[in-house]
C-alpha cells in the first residue's frame, strides 16, 4: 500500500476518535447551518450561501496545492520494494492473455486508446515499466532494458497490429503515458478531482449514521487503531445462542462506499448467524469523501489487524471480502502463509494465525489488479483522491493477486468460494476465471450471470430490499454463496 502521507501524522487512538468525531459534529453543525438559512432565506440565505462558496474554494485550493501533491509524491516512497523477473514475467502473462482475449477492450482501459497501431511504444514501455514498479525518476539499467523490450515484443505480438514507432504520434484527449498507473506523478496529480466540501459533510453524517444503526443493532465500536488509522465493529451475540466453540466471522469491505455499502450484508449476516462473532472492518482512508485520512502500509495494516484481532482473543476465523477486501485478504493470507518473511515480515507464532473458511466476492486478486487494468479504469473515470491512491498504489503489484494455494500452507481448510458476476466491468471475467483455476484450483467459483449486473450490485439490492433480499437475484445468489460456505464451515475452533 501507499506510505504515509506527511500531510497526516499517526495519532493515538483515543486522538483519532475524537478527530473523527469531531469531523462528523462539523458536518452536522455544517448541515444545521445551511438548512436553517434556506429556511430563513432572502439575505441571511445569500450570505450563507457566498459563505460557503469561499470555503469551498480555499478548500478546493488546499487539496490541489498542498493535499493530492503530498499523497501522490509519497506513492512511491516507502513501499515501492522490488520486482524480480520472474515476478515481472508473471504478470506480463496476464497482461498477454487479457491482450489476446479482447486486445481492442484490454488497451483501451491501459491506455484510452482501441487501436494498438495507434499507441505509441514508449508507452506500452512506460506501462511495462509500471508493472516492473520502478520510480519514475529511476534509470534504467542495462538488464531491466532488456526486460522492459522483451516485455514490450510480447504485447505487440500479442495485439492484432504493431506499435506507433513515430514521435509525432496524436493521442486522444490526454497523456496515455500514466493511464494505466504509476510513471509520470505530475500527470497523476491532474487526473485527481478535489473532493468537494459538500461531499466530505455527507461521507461524515453517513458513517455517523452507519454508526448509529449499527449500535442500535447491537454492534460494539471496539477500536479505532491509532498506527493504521483502521476502525473495527464488533457484534456478539446474545448468551442464550452463543457458541464458544465457534470461529468469529471478520468482513472486510470494499473501498468508494464500503463501510456504508456493507451495513445490510453485516445486518442479514447477523440475523443468520446468530451464533457467531462477526467482526467488521473500517478502511477509512479508502472512501469517498474522506480525503484527510492518511493510509497505512501494507505492514503496517496488517500488524495492526492481527494485533487487534489477537487482542480480542481469537487464534482463527473465518473471512469474508468484497471488492478491495479481497486485496487486504490476500496479503493478510501471504502473511499467514509465511510467504513475506524474506521481507522481514515473518508468520505470526501467537495470537491469530489461521482463516478456516475464505469467500470472496468481486475479488480483485485473480490478476486484474497486478496487470493494472482496473488501475486503468478507474483512472479514466476521473477519481478521487482516495480511489487514486489505492488504484495507483506504489506496492509490489503481483504481491496484491493469488499466485498461491492457501491450502498448501494450512490455510482456508474449510474452503474457499470466489463469487463473480459476468456483467462487472472492473474485472475481466475471462481472466479472473482461469486464474483462479490455474493458481487456486482448490477454490469453488461461481458465476452470477444475471442480466444488468455490475460491480456491488448484490449490495445495492441489499440496501433496496433488506429482509426481502430473496426477492433480489444478484443479493440471493451472492447470500447463499456466502452462507453455504460459512455454515458449512461452522466446526469447533483447533
Amino acid at each position: 500500500m501507499a506510505a504515509v502521507s506527511s500531510v497526516a501524522l499517526p495519532l493515538p487512538s483515543s486522538l483519532l476518535r475524537r478527530y473523527r468525531n469531531l469531523r462528523i459534529l462539523l458536518s452536522v453543525a455544517t448541515s444545521i447551518w445551511l438548512v436553517r438559512a434556506w429556511r430563513i432565506g432572502g439575505r441571511h440565505l445569500r450570505r450563507s450561501l457566498v459563505a460557503w462558496v469561499a470555503l469551498e474554494g480555499v478548500w478546493r485550493t488546499f487539496m490541489r496545492q498542498v493535499l493530492i501533491p503530498r499523497r501522490v509524491q509519497a506513492l512511491k516512497s516507502k513501499d515501492a520494494g522490488s520486482c524480480k523477473p520472474d515476478a515481472f514475467f508473471r504478470t506480463i502473462d496476464l497482461a498477454e492473455s487479457s491482450c489476446r482475449n479482447d486486445p481492442r477492450k484490454f488497451w483501451r482501459r491501459i491506455t484510452r486508446i482501441a487501436s494498438s497501431g495507434r499507441i505509441p511504444r514508449e508507452t506500452v514501455k512506460g506501462y511495462a515499466k509500471n508493472l516492473l514498479y520502478m520510480r519514475p525518476g529511476d534509470s534504467v539499467t542495462a538488464s531491466k532494458a532488456s526486460l522492459l523490450e522483451a516485455a514490450t515484443d510480447r504485447l505487440e505480438a500479442a495485439s492484432p497490429s504493431g506499435f506507433e514507432t513515430s514521435s509525432k504520434v496524436k493521442l486522444q484527449r490526454r497523456s496515455s503515458t500514466t493511464i494505466s498507473g504509476w510513471t509520470d506523478d505530475e500527470e497523476l496529480c491532474r487526473l485527481i478531482c478535489t473532493t468537494p466540501l459538500a461531499v466530505c459533510a455527507a461521507a461524515e453524517i453517513s458513517v455517523a449514521a452507519v454508526s448509529v444503526v449499527l449500535a442500535a443493532a447491537g454492534w460494539v465500536r471496539a477500536c479505532d487503531h491509532g498506527g493504521s488509522g483502521l476502525e473495527m465493529w464488533m457484534c456478539k451475540p446474545r448468551a442464550s445462542t452463543h457458541t464458544p466453540e465457534l470461529k468469529p466471522l471478520v468482513l472486510l469491505p470494499g473501498l468508494g462506499c464500503g463501510f456504508a455499502s456493507f451495513l445490510p450484508l453485516a445486518l442479514v449476516l447477523q440475523r443468520h448467524l446468530q451464533g457467531r462473532t462477526l467482526v467488521l472492518f473500517r478502511w477509512p482512508w479508502s472512501e469517498w469523501g474522506m480525503p484527510l485520512e492518511r493510509m497505512p502500509q501494507w505492514d503496517v495494516l496488517l500488524d495492526s489487524m492481527l494485533e487487534v484481532l489477537s487482542g480480542l482473543g481469537y487464534s482463527a476465523g473465518d473471512v469474508v471480502a468484497h471488492s478491495y477486501g479481497t486485496i487486504v485478504a490476500n496479503r493478510l493470507l501471504r502473511r499467514l502463509c509465511d510467504l513475506d518473511a524474506d521481507e522481514g515480515c515473518p508468520k505470526p507464532t501467537h495470537g491469530f494465525q489461521s482463516v478456516g473458511a475464505l469467500v470472496l466476492l468481486e475479488p480483485m486478486v485473480f490478476g486484474d489488479s497486478a496487470a493494472g487494468m482496473s488501475c486503468g479504469l478507474c483512472n479514466h473515470l476521473v477519481p478521487d483522491l482516495n480511489t487514486a491512491t489505492l488504484a495507483n498504489r506504489g506496492g509490489v503489484p503481483w504481491k496484491e493477486s493469488m499466485f498461491y494455494d492457501p491450502m498448501q500452507h494450512g490455510q482456508c481448510l474449510q474452503g474457499i468460494s470466489v463469487h463473480a458476476c459476468t456483467g462487472d466491468a472492473l474485472l475481466d471475467i475471462p481472466l479472473t476465471r482461469s486464474f483462479c483455476e490455474k493458481h487456486v484450483p482448490s477454490a469453488k467459483f461461481k458465476l452470477d450471470e444475471t442480466w444488468g449486473s455490475f460491480h456491488g450490485r448484490f449490495l445495492l439490492e441489499l440496501f433496496c430490499t433488506g429482509t426481502f433480499w430473496s426477492l433480489a437475484p444478484c443479493a440471493r445468489s451472492c447470500l447463499h454463496c456466502v452462507l453455504r460456505a460459512i455454515e458449512g464451515a461452522e466446526e469447533p475452533m483447533r
